[in-house]
């Protein structure tokens, strides 16, 4: 039987999800390795447990249009919803249509 006279535990407040800026990431990873806390790519994947190919994926947003990056940093970190993610922003190297889309698509929420 359950006892309604012991006290009962405060409800918790709903936790909000949050998402990491992808380019806030990579400059992150790229610190790391220009400041010699890891000494290569490699080295950043074996301390972060993920791939080497994982992490120059992400080092390789640090190359796109200078626009796009300063939209995207432009997100905040963390962000409170996935306005962007590392996949969508690869897409970008596809096509300079790709690109101007995406600037024109969200120069308009910056």
């Amino acid at each position: 039987m359950f006892d309604f006279n012991n006290e009962t535990k405060p409800i918790a407040a709903k936790q909000t999800k949050t998402y990491s800026n992808p380019i806030v990431t990579a400059k992150i990873y790229s610190e790391m390795i220009k400041s010699g806390a890891v000494a290569s790519e490699a080295a950043l994947a074996r301390k972060l447990g993920i791939s080497r190919a994982r992490v120059n994926q992400i080092m390789m947003l640090l190359k796109l249009d200078v626009e796009i990056i300063r939209i995207v940093e432009g997100f905040g970190n963390p962000m409170t919803a996935r306005f962007i993610s590392e996949r969508m922003l690869r897409r970008l190297f596809q096509s300079k249509a790709a690109s101007v889309e995406f600037l024109a698509k969200h120069i308009k929420i910056y």
